[in-house]
Order: C-alpha cells, then sequence, then structure tokens
C-alpha cells in the first residue's frame, strides 16, 4: 500500500492523529470505566476506522461522534470546573458588593445623625472621627472589590481554551477520515486479476490472426492444463456472478460453444468419469473472452 510519497503522508497523518486522541480518549475511559478503560478507547477508535473504510457512513458518523466525546469531555472538564469556581466567586463578590454598600449607607447615615447633634451638643467629635475613618475604610473596600469584580468578569480564558481543544479534536478526526478515505482509495485502485500461465510464442500477432490460428499458435503445456482449467472456471463463475447471467447466455454473448462452457465448470467431475473434456483451443478461446488474454498476450494483474 505504502508505495509513493502521497501515500506515506496518509499514513503518518492517520498515525499522528491516532496517537493523539488515544492520548486524551484513554484517560477519559480510564476515569469512566477503570482498568479496562484502554480496551475501549482502542475498540471504539478501531470501530470507526473499519466503518469509515467499509464506507458505512451512518455507523462510522456514530462511533466517530462516541470516539471524539471522550477526548473533548476530558478536556473539556477542568475548564468546565474552573468556569463553575469562577461563577462561584462571582456571586461571592456580588454578595460582599451588597453587605458593603449597605454598611456604608449605615456608616453615612450615623455620620450625619453625629454631624447635626454636634451642631447642638459638644463630646461627639471623637465619635464623628471614628465614624468617619469607618465609612473610608469600607469606601476603599468597596473600590477594591468593584476592580476584583471587573478582573474576574473579563477571564475570558477558559472559554477561550475549550474551543481551541473541540476544534484541535474535529480537526483530527476529519484528518482520520481523509487519511483514511486516500488510503482506501490506494487500496482499491490496484487490478486483481492474475495470470493465466500460457506459453507465448516468438512470432508476432497481426491484426488479421484469427481466434483459432491464435489458439493454435499459443499452446497451454500440458503440465499445466490443470492449473489453468481451475483458474479460468474460477474465472468464469465470477463473471457469471458480476453479469447476473447463465452459462448458455454468456456463452451467446462471447460466441463460446455452451458444451465447452459445461466441459470447463465440471472439468473434475468429467475427467474422473472419464467424459470428453474440454480442448486447448477453447481454453484459449474462453481465456480470450475473459479478458485474461489480449490479442495474444497475457494480462498481468
Amino acid at each position: 500500500m505504502f508505495e509513493n510519497k502521497q501515500t506515506w503522508q496518509n499514513g503518518l497523518m492517520l498515525a499522528l492523529s491516532i496517537c493523539l486522541i488515544q492520548w486524551h480518549s484513554i484517560q477519559f475511559w480510564i476515569a469512566s470505566t477503570g482498568v479496562i478503560g484502554p480496551l475501549w478507547s482502542i475498540a471504539i477508535e478501531a470501530a470507526a476506522l473499519w466503518l469509515w473504510w467499509q464506507q458505512r457512513f451512518l455507523l462510522a458518523c456514530c462511533a466517530s461522534l462516541i470516539l471524539v466525546v471522550g477526548p473533548l469531555t476530558y478536556l473539556a472538564m477542568p475548564v468546565y470546573e474552573s468556569a463553575q469556581l469562577e461563577d462561584q466567586k462571582q456571586l461571592h463578590l456580588s454578595d460582599r458588593k451588597v453587605l458593603l454598600q449597605d454598611s456604608i449607607a449605615q456608616l453615612s447615615s450615623a455620620l450625619k445623625s453625629y454631624q447635626q447633634t454636634s451642631e447642638s451638643r459638644v463630646g461627639w467629635a471623637a465619635r464623628i472621627d471614628e465614624t468617619q475613618s469607618a465609612l473610608q475604610a469600607e469606601r476603599q473596600r468597596f473600590e477594591n472589590l468593584i476592580i476584583e469584580t471587573q478582573a474576574q468578569s473579563r477571564n475570558a480564558l477558559p472559554y477561550l481554551t475549550i474551543s481551541i481543544e473541540t476544534l484541535s479534536i474535529t480537526i483530527l478526526m476529519l484528518t482520520q477520515i481523509l487519511a483514511i478515505h486516500a488510503l482506501r482509495g490506494v487500496s482499491t485502485s490496484k487490478p486483481q486479476i492474475e495470470t493465466v500461465s500460457t506459453s507465448l510464442p516468438e512470432e508476432p500477432v497481426t491484426a488479421g490472426d484469427s481466434v483459432s490460428s491464435l489458439s493454435k499458435r499459443f499452446e497451454i503445456p500440458d503440465d499445466e492444463i490443470e492449473t489453468t482449467v481451475t483458474e479460468l472456471s474460477k474465472r468464469l463463475t465470477e463473471a457469471l456472478k458480476v453479469e447476473t447471467i447463465s452459462q448458455a447466455e454468456w456463452a451467446r454473448r462471447n460466441g463460446v460453444s455452451s458444451k465447452s462452457v459445461s466441459m470447463l465448470l465440471n472439468h473434475s467431475k468429467r475427467k474422473a468419469e472419464g467424459k470428453e473434456c474440454i480442448s486447448k483451443n477453447e481454453l484459449r478461446h474462453i481465456a480470450e473472452q475473459l479478458k485474461l488474454i489480449n490479442g495474444g498476450d497475457v494480462i498481468n494483474g
């Protein structure tokens, strides 16, 4: 499969994406299922890759979704917990803010009352000074609380982090799918036809040669007849299945005797019973119709 640079690159990207996803996925499944977690993680990814290779798109999408949910959950959980703590801090700061506002209001009211009383009576100066100092301290705490609240509300880093992680895992999953698609294309593009063993002549073949003359000039060695019959029988059976036609119809379409087709497919039985078997010329003719031999040349797979 790995015959060129592009295929090696696809294989490398597939391996890297598997490693990175598994690094996070295994930790999630260990936390969820215990010691069997690694097996769960590997099995799910293997199933997803196999389903994409087999082009079972619906099941493959489901498997890939399950695959990425694990790592995303593992990566997002610390961020989620951090966000929850931030929310709790914000709530606590809001409660403190209300208390400080109430305290400032009470001190301001008390200071105003003390100042009004001091206009008609003496001896309130010390209390007024204490109240002013307390009021100033509360106002300072309130200002610090406002600054702290603003700093907390501007912290968007956890949400940015989880967004980047989600995008990264998604890209890795899509990379896997594209790599599988590319590697499958390389694998299925290779020809699957095997060579039927025949001996080739030294004299050239001309365009005017007939099938019968070619059959005479291209002889099948006696020690290879059984191998050739077995291979041709296998290929013909496959052709009949692919084309979904009968032996007689195939023979009619390809200009072959239906008797020869029957003798080829039942060669072993006929030979054991001592009946007539297919000739070399007919073997050659059928091989040509199956495209295993083209114009006198053997097609190599």
